[in-house]
């Protein structure tokens, strides 16, 4: 194994545990919503950015791992 799939396999595995991470929050919120109001339209816009900024990042790194190998 050369630097460069070591370097692609960790891109790969942060990609995916951002994806994963971004995804899961925005399920927990919209499951929590059903049982608690949203305390602020604010809090919630800056929620959902950063649940599409986890999502997007995860992407982008693999992405990046696929370009790489």
């Amino acid at each position: 194994m050369t630097e460069i799939d070591l370097y692609a396999l960790l891109l790969f595995l942060a990609g995916a545990a951002l994806l994963y991470w971004g995804k899961r929050r925005a399920y927990l919120r919209m499951k929590a919503l059903d049982r608690a109001p949203v305390p602020s339209y604010g809090a919630m816009l800056a929620a959902k950015l950063a649940d599409g900024l986890l999502v997007v990042i995860g992407g982008s790194l693999l992405a990046a791992a696929a370009v790489m190998l």
